[in-house]
């Protein structure tokens, strides 16, 4: 799968894969401080708002590649949790066997 990006500043089209891009999700500082945050024995909740599209999947993509914890996530309504689902099936390494 192809993701599209135009930048502004260059006015191109850049092509990424969806590895490429949780590379660049991977470098945020956001990123980095959740994970430290998640490392964390006291810490058994965290709420990330704001979140838009596909985002949401590739943030925990990339949080779990780093993590050995398990998980829960708990969305909105069927068609949100429709939404997450199809993403991550789409991210390498995170289909089920």
């Amino acid at each position: 799968m192809q993701v599209y990006s135009y930048s502004e500043v260059k006015k191109q089209i850049v092509f990424m894969n969806i590895s490429e891009l949780q590379s660049l999700y991977a470098k945020h500082p956001g990123i980095g401080a959740t994970a430290k945050l998640l490392e964390e024995s006291s810490v058994t909740k965290i709420f990330l708002g704001g979140l838009c599209a596909s985002s949401a999947a590739l943030i925990f993509s990339t949080l779990l590649k780093s993590s050995k914890k398990s998980f829960v996530f708990i969305l909105g309504d069927l068609e949100e949790a429709g939404y997450f689902y199809h993403v991550w099936q789409l991210v390498p390494g995170y289909t089920q066997q």
